[in-house]
Order: C-alpha cells, then sequence, then structure tokens
C-alpha cells in the first residue's frame, strides 16, 4: 500500500510519466519495498513467483482469470458487497479445478490508502457468513452470479 499522503501528491500525469516505475526514495513508503526490489531482479523474482509458500489466491487488486473461467463458476455472487467476495470467487475457482500462479513479484500492486464507507460491520458480517457457507460447501458454482453458457 502507498500510505495516503504519498497517494494524494501522485497526479494521472506523474504515473502516466512512470513515476511509479522507477526506483527512488519512495520505496522506503510502500508496505512490503521488498516486493519491489524483487521485480527488478529477471531469476530471482522467476523463482520466488514459483515458490510462494501457499497455493495463489484469487484477489481483486490484482488478478485476472479467463472468461470461461469466470463462466464455469458464475462469476462474483451478487449477494455479496464489500469483503470477502474475492476471496469466495477464488475458492469456487478452486474447487472447480482451476489454479492460480502468482505474479506477486512480477506485477506488484500499488494500492492507494482511501475512506471505505460502505464497509461497515455489518456488511463485513454478513459477507463473512456467505463466504464461511460456500467454503463448507466447496461450492464451484454460485447461483447468483453471470449465467451458465
Amino acid at each position: 500500500s502507498l500510505p495516503r499522503r504519498f497517494g494524494e501528491r501522485l497526479t494521472p500525469e506523474l504515473v502516466s510519466r512512470g513515476a511509479l516505475d522507477r526506483v527512488g526514495t519512495w520505496w522506503r513508503e510502500v508496505n512490503k519495498p521488498q516486493r519491489l526490489v524483487v521485480s527488478r531482479i529477471p531469476l530471482l523474482r522467476d523463482y520466488l513467483n514459483r515458490r510462494v509458500p501457499r497455493e495463489p489466491s484469487w484477489r481483486g487488486g490484482n488478478s485476472s482469470a479467463f472468461t470461461e473461467h469466470l463462466y464455469l463458476v458464475g462469476g462474483f455472487d451478487e449477494r455479496f458487497s464489500y469483503g470477502f467476495e474475492d476471496a469466495e470467487f477464488g475458492h469456487r475457482l478452486q474447487a472447480a479445478g482451476v489454479h492460480g500462479r502468482s505474479v506477486r513479484y512480477t506485477a506488484p500492486v500499488f494500492h492507494l490508502e482511501h475512506d471505505r464507507p460502505y464497509a461497515g460491520a455489518g456488511v463485513v458480517a454478513a459477507n463473512r457468513v456467505l463466504y464461511q457457507a460456500s467454503r463448507a460447501e466447496r461450492r464451484a458454482h454460485t447461483p447468483f452470479g453471470l449465467p451458465r453458457r
């Protein structure tokens, strides 16, 4: 994550000019700066991407999937709002036999800190219940998302 004060100084122009692509003192301000260092060393980066300590999970901030796999599992479960929706989707992909690959050291994520007025405790708690039920059932498809093709 980029600290809020750093993110507030970023502009679309700075980003398009490659401000986040260059090594700089700003690296000290990010969460997990070692990933930025490793991303610059191809052999080490590729080795570490293959050696993640657990199966890669699907997180919406920096994930992708083939369209056929989205339809296979029904996409995102539309009953979710903020919280657990991406993790639940990822578990359904795994239950359907679709397993991810990590690119944590190839494609670092720069998350800008921001307020989350939509992330109330009640919303997150309700989503946790949906998530736990889906995992307990080892559900591979949701009827509350994309229709089957």
